[in-house]
């Protein structure tokens, strides 16, 4: 057998490792790659891609892109989805592949990118890019942003910065990429071409296509993630219309507060840009009102953010109070692990007696 799988997992995980090799040959499997990811939802899992799902992806987005051989800059963790693409992007194209140096430092960033073609990014990076008032090398012809939602304002900022931002929607099941925006002012995004995309009568997103992953690997073997005509639930929600794919958030990120649907990705986005990324918004059930948010984070500025909040909001998108955490937990691209920091919350309060 094959050295299966070549595994990446951050350093702070390396103690599964060995486990997961066992887990792979006890299932007989082959090649590929076996990817752990926190999920949206925040419950850790290793997702099994075949080489053959990865370099289908990575040829679609070079096509998509149009490129040619220009270098790509590997700027994001080479243990997650996102960076195992930038490197079969690179090695697709026979081009070059840049790694700058140490942990991510923008400027350090900005001098790689000089005479590359092609990046991809999360949000903060770009945020760290608009703060210190960095301005993108001529030469970059599209940079990847994923790991979560651009906001408007920030993605405005960083193109008045010569930064072409092309946001994206992809995950670790689907080899990363699955859609591309092309600056469209209705904010679509165009589906790759290997990708078959349906919608139930909630809105909830299903895909089908060759990039996809086998399956989830655990003690017990390797489990599908797709039904048996092989479509794969995301969870997310979204519109389609032909190819072009619009997104409203998760369905698990989507709860009732008095009869009314509070999307906590909507607000954590506007928490972000009032406050940083240093708190949460968390929803925990609530006997009358079905759930209660909170606001999670540390002691030092709480309650001045918690006021400021509720200033900005509707009555039923107020938060109720808050929960006093060490940090809130976050995936290696900066998505809070909702999972986690719920079962955090929920231990603070029956501690405390909430």
């Amino acid at each position: 057998m094959s050295d299966f799988p070549e595994i990446l997992s951050p350093p702070a995980h390396g103690a599964e490792v060995a486990e997961v090799r066992r887990w792979a040959e006890r299932a007989g499997l082959e090649g590929g790659y076996a990817v752990r990811t926190s999920g949206s939802a925040g419950a850790p899992k290793w997702v099994v891609l075949s080489r053959r799902a990865c370099v289908a992806s990575a040829r679609a987005v070079n096509g998509a892109l149009g490129a040619r051989g220009e270098p790509w800059v590997l700027a994001l963790p080479p243990f997650h989805v996102a960076g195992l693409a930038v490197r079969l992007r690179a090695e697709e194209l026979g081009a070059e592949l840049r790694v700058p140096e140490g942990r991510w430092h923008p400027a350090r960033f900005v001098a790689s990118a000089e005479g590359a073609g092609f990046a991809s990014l999360v949000p903060a990076q770009v945020f760290d890019l608009v703060r210190d008032g960095l301005r993108a090398p001529g030469s970059l012809r599209a940079v990847l942003v994923g790991g979560g939602a651009l906001r408007p304002e920030l993605e405005a900022q960083a193109q008045g910065l010569g930064w072409p931002l092309r946001a994206t929607y992809g995950m670790t099941e689907t080899a990363s990429t699955v859609a591309i925006g092309a600056g469209a002012p209705d904010g679509s995004l165009e589906l790759l071409g290997l990708w078959a995309a349906r919608t139930d009568g909630a809105g909830a997103l299903s895909l089908r296509g060759e990039a996809l992953c086998e399956g989830y690997l655990t003690a017990a073997g390797l489990e599908r993630a797709a039904d048996g005509d092989g479509w794969f639930a995301t969870g997310d929600l979204a519109r389609l219309q032909g190819r072009s794919l619009w997104l409203s958030g998760r369905s698990d990120a989507v709860v009732k507060v008095l009869g009314e649907k509070v999307d906590l990705q909507a607000l954590q986005g506007r928490l972000e840009a009032m406050a940083g990324t240093a708190f949460a918004v968390v929803a925990v059930p609530d006997p009358r009102a079905g759930h209660r948010l909170l606001l999670a984070g540390p002691e030092a500025g709480g309650a001045r953010v918690l006021a400021a909040f509720n200033r900005e909001v509707p009555g039923f998108e107020r938060l109720a109070g808050r929960v006093v955490i060490d940090a809130v937990p976050r995936s290696e691209l900066g998505k809070v692990c909702r999972g986690e920091l719920t079962q955090r919350v929920l231990e603070r309060l029956a501690r405390e007696g909430g």
